[in-house]
């Protein structure tokens, strides 16, 4: 049914049935829910029932194949973390117990301190062909790039500061700009300052001043510079409309030139049209042509 990731603490599951929820009651305190809502039994009144049942859970709804979003990997470590410091076991589900739940359970793993490789083996020692495709695993690598670039403390406390302010679409649009700002950076050579201060502005990403206020104070020690705002104004026009429609991006480099290929739920013309203006900038960094093209996420995968 389960498998323990970290024994008697952390576990992956396929989706349970109805008639198993009071068992897992017993073992678990927690649960981290990834299914869409039509795969759930009781479709969206199925959270309702694992809180009738006295379950702590985490609902991030995420589609079958795609890889979470950046920032709600981070959620869910916080989430997890917080639930085995006071002692509660958590379980973490999506439909078949193998790709979005391996992609949580790993990147927990990644958050507590494993390495990227170490992280993977681990929970796929367990769950043979946990993180399924390619794309799952693209941004489980950002996602080792946040924790390695910031730490497990100063991500924890930004996390609280951001998923405290009640607005999905401004988080989605912090995440994406940061996720396509480490996928740029990835394909960059650049002076370790540099990259870290741009990766930082991503993360301040936010238009409401209040918050901007507070996530300088945590960032207060870091220096920022214009090229860093250059590089910014790209990476920001890939969720230019914040719909989360660019699932990742992808480098491709030659000597000559750099094939750009955005990989996206649904039509994406004009994401690659309005991007195309701004690609000057990355193309003065890397010294190559910049080619922008767009195709569908689930046929790369």
């Amino acid at each position: 049914m389960f498998k323990w990731i970290i024994q008697d603490k952390l576990a992956q599951a396929p989706m349970p049935s109805l008639s198993e929820l009071a068992y897992i009651r017993r073992v678990f305190d927690a649960v981290i829910v990834l299914t869409m809502p039509h795969e759930q039994p009781l479709s969206e009144r199925y959270v309702d029932m694992l809180e009738s049942h006295g379950f702590q859970v985490l609902h991030v709804p995420t589609p079958d194949y795609h890889p979470l979003e950046l920032f709600d990997l981070l959620r869910t470590s916080i989430f997890i973390d917080e639930n085995l410091r006071e002692s509660r076991r958590v379980l973490v589900h999506c439909m078949g117990g193998i790709g979005r739940s391996g992609l949580v359970t790993t990147a927990y793993l990644i958050y507590k301190g494993y390495d990227l490789y170490s992280a993977l083996k681990h929970v796929r020692t367990t769950v043979p062909g946990a993180v399924e495709n390619k794309g799952q695993a693209l941004m489980l690598e950002n996602y080792y790039n946040l924790v390695n670039s910031f730490g497990q403390e100063l991500l924890r406390n930004y996390g609280k500061i951001i998923f405290a302010l009640n607005d999905p679409q401004a988080v989605l649009h912090a995440s994406k700009t940061t996720q396509f700002t480490i996928e740029l950076l990835n394909n960059l050579s650049m002076e370790n300052t540099l990259s870290r201060g741009l990766l930082t502005q991503s993360l301040l990403h936010f238009h409401d001043q209040k918050i901007q206020s507070k996530l300088k104070e945590l960032f207060k020690d870091l220096e920022f510079s214009s090229s860093a705002e250059r590089l910014l104004s790209f990476t920001h026009t890939l969720d230019i409309f914040q719909d989360g429609r660019v699932v990742l991006t992808i480098y491709d480099s030659s000597q000559s030139k750099v094939d750009l290929t955005v990989l996206c739920k649904w039509d994406c013309e004009k994401i690659v049209e309005i991007s195309a203006t701004k690609k000057n900038i990355i193309e003065e960094i890397m010294g190559k042509e910049v080619y922008i093209s767009w195709a569908n996420y689930l046929d790369y995968v």
